[in-house]
């Protein structure tokens, strides 16, 4: 399974992580700069339905690596009691048409409810020699489109924020 290089996260004055994009992290350092540097009840019972959350999709999709953005407010500075944590996890297209609604627990609006707090989506990850890559492409660019700026704030502007990548 691939691994990122180890760096540390830069989170600026605002309390977003940087640069704008998909940052290369992991289960520890997650926990580390988001629930113990960042103490709350809600963020540690967050990450613990997240664990079980990853565990059980792991469990389900057996030895296929497992590529998640993770984003919204939980990997951020700005709000010490977040409600949920966002995420896109990347899986190849085999398995997902071999799991079909096996997948549906880990979805949302499922997701919220098999797992409390947790705002889950899945894009199907289709090799490059196949008609429906270019719907993968598509639909990473919408995910990252989605992840690397805040919401429009009161003066309709957004901010550059980063997210976290994670490989399970």
């Amino acid at each position: 399974m691939k691994t990122h290089p180890r760096r540390m996260l830069t989170i600026n004055e605002a309390g977003y992580l940087e640069p704008n994009t998909a940052i290369p992290s992991d289960l520890t350092e997650m926990e580390k700069t988001f629930v113990i540097e960042y103490s709350s009840v809600e963020r540690s019972a967050l990450f613990e339905m997240y664990q079980q959350y990853i565990e059980d999709l792991k469990q389900l999709c057996g030895d296929t690596p497992l590529r998640q953005w993770i984003n919204g407010s939980f990997i951020t500075k700005r709000k010490p009691r977040p409600s949920d944590i966002d995420m896109v996890t990347f899986i190849d297209s085999h398995t997902v048409q071999k799991l079909g609604e096996k997948l549906r627990p880990f979805v949302y609006p499922q997701s919220k409810s098999n797992y409390p707090g947790i705002d889950a989506y899945i894009v199907e990850v289709y090799p490059e020699d196949s008609n429906k890559f270019m719907l993968f492409k598509s639909d990473t660019a919408y995910w990252h489109n989605q992840f690397d700026t805040t919401r429009r704030n009161r003066q309709g502007q957004k901010e550059p924020k980063g997210f976290l990548e994670i490989i399970h």
